[in-house]
């Protein structure tokens, strides 16, 4: 199977972005807007991009976690969006996208909350936002110092 140079410099550019140089993020950008690539492949820039430092990489993030379909693609969107918030030194505060439907009609609705989190020792964290007895958003964060 032969890659494409254009699929290898996006493998590229997302190694360079996890090793945190900043090169890697139009590249990177540029995959996860793709739709014609699989997912996966998407979430993967997704994930690489949590580390950049672009306001163009949170807009993107942004869009793609607001856009419907593709839960898989949207849950690793969100979970970059915490990533960058927590890595720019927001550790005193975390910001947790809120999306939810009615089922007769079709109302979506977009909420951040802010949680206190000075006070919590080191450790590893889920947050869940339930509706109606289920478990609509769970994400985990992680507090270092």
């Amino acid at each position: 199977m032969q890659s494409s140079p254009t699929a290898v410099r996006r493998e590229i550019a997302m190694e360079m972005l996890r090793a945190g140089d900043q090169r890697g993020v139009d590249d990177s950008l540029a995959l996860l807007e793709d739709a014609n690539v699989p997912d996966w492949q998407r979430a993967n820039a997704a994930r690489a991009l949590a580390r950049a430092t672009s306001p163009r990489a949170r807009s993107a993030l942004g869009r793609i976690a607001r856009q419907p379909g593709h839960q898989e693609l949207r849950q690793v969107s969100k979970g970059s969006l915490c990533q960058m918030a927590l890595s720019k030194g927001l550790r005193s505060r975390l910001f947790i996208p809120e999306k939810f439907g009615a089922s007769r009609r079709d109302i979506t609705a977009d909420r951040m909350w802010q949680l206190a989190l000075a006070n919590l020792p080191m450790g590893i964290y889920r947050v869940d936002v339930e509706i109606a007895n289920g478990v609509a958003w769970r994400q985990f964060f992680k507090i270092v110092e």
